[in-house]
């Protein structure tokens, strides 16, 4: 390199571009792990900030969150009466009627669209099957339920 040619040159030129764009790849990547970090510790913060204590106290209340949850295996008084005296629950014996002369699916679908608010999204994933198959019940049941009232 002593010798100024245009072979050398050209070979000094050539060599000063692979280093630029070895530079310019370099910054790029670390301005790319700079910002995933940065993203990856505020989703860090965020998860943290949301994470909730089962032993808190509800505000308002001397109530721990655990205390409020119910497991699986458990029945509320409602699911208890739902599936006892129809009577208890509605003031119209009509509206028991329509109900008792449901199947068991159609109320076990109508019991968590309208009580325990699920979608038939969320129904049908609980029954193990599709959420149109659900819509056709809820829909069945609801029809049934007219026809009984009429």
């Amino acid at each position: 390199m002593n010798e100024p040619n245009q072979k050398n040159a050209t070979e000094l030129n050539e060599t000063y571009k692979k280093f630029e764009r070895q530079m310019i790849v370099r910054g790029y990547l670390k301005k790319t792990i700079e910002y995933e970090a940065r993203r990856f510790d505020k989703k860090i913060r965020s998860a943290e900030k949301e994470k909730t204590s089962l032993d808190k106290v509800v505000y308002g209340t001397e109530i721990a969150i655990s205390e409020l949850l119910i497991d699986g295996k458990s029945t509320t008084a409602y699911e208890t009466i739902y599936h006892e005296d129809l009577s208890q629950i509605f003031e119209d014996v009509r509206l028991a009627e329509g109900v008792a002369n449901l199947t068991e699916k159609q109320r076990e679908v109508l019991y968590m669209f309208y009580i325990l608010e699920l979608s038939e999204k969320e129904i049908a994933k609980r029954m193990n099957v599709t959420q149109q198959a659900i819509s056709k019940v809820r829909k069945a049941a609801i029809k049934k339920m007219r026809e009984t009232i009429k």
